[in-house]
């Protein structure tokens, strides 16, 4: 029972996470951002699919012959297997570059949405401080309050 409570608490607070994030930013920041990632887990995966044909094409001597993918490659492109390793490796340098421009540009709309929700937030802790009156700040020890649901606060003594 105390499992399914658990359960059900994480589940609660994870709904309300969201929907902070929801409030605070429009949810199409939130689905680009997750879209983006996505893009770039399959970049970084065809990638690595890349050194290892590149690889392996290089250091191994039967390999273009073994492999159905490169076998297609050149004979399509009528590349001889001579060049095959060069070819693989100036589109791989060509396919990680363009990767890392793209991780580069993900990497600062993540930062510039996190930004946002860091401001937003630290703007509506300080107006909630700012709003008390006199007697709230006299009243209170302040290394007694804890900050909750990113914009509220409450005491853990109440009578302090």
């Amino acid at each position: 029972m105390k499992l399914i409570k658990y359960f059900y608490n994480v589940i609660k607070e994870f709904i309300s996470f969201v929907n902070f994030f929801i409030q605070i930013s429009s949810a199409s920041k939130i689905i680009l951002l997750l879209i983006f990632s996505l893009i770039l887990v399959i970049l970084e995966t065809f990638t690595l699919s890349l050194v290892y044909n590149a690889s392996s094409t290089i250091l191994i001597d039967n390999f273009s012959s073994d492999n159905i993918l490169l076998k297609y490659i050149t004979s399509k492109f009528e590349i001889s297997k001579e060049k095959l390793p060069l070819y693989l490796i100036s589109i791989l340098l060509a396919f990680v570059f363009i990767k890392n421009i793209f991780q580069i540009f993900v990497v600062i709309f993540k930062n510039s949405f996190f930004v946002g929700i860091n401001a937003h937030v630290t703007k509506k802790v300080y107006k909630k401080f700012l709003l008390q009156n006199y007697n709230f700040f006299q009243k209170k020890k302040f290394y007694r309050i804890k900050f909750n649901n990113y914009s509220g606060y409450r005491f853990n003594d109440e009578n302090n």
